[in-house]
């Protein structure tokens, strides 16, 4: 279920880092907003990767934080 959840959330994130990447291209300022509102807006997504992980797992060589970083570090 973690791992079906990570790979939702990263498809859920392209369209993030198209945004991201076409209000850069627009003005400079603009994208560093985005960017950072984007990161803050991944936070939960990560979480929600981390713990069905780790309550499969337990802490079992960082699975559960490395499932919540290659979820939430899709974008930008």
């Amino acid at each position: 279920m973690g791992l079906l959840t990570a790979f939702v959330i990263t498809i859920h994130s392209f369209p993030e880092g198209l945004a991201t990447f076409v209000a850069s291209l627009h003005d400079a300022q603009l994208g560093v907003a985005i960017a950072i509102a984007g990161a803050l807006h991944n936070i939960p997504g990560g979480i929600s990767v981390s713990v069905p992980i780790f309550y499969a797992t337990g802490f079992v060589h960082g699975l559960s934080l490395r499932g919540a970083v290659l979820s939430a570090g899709g974008p930008p």
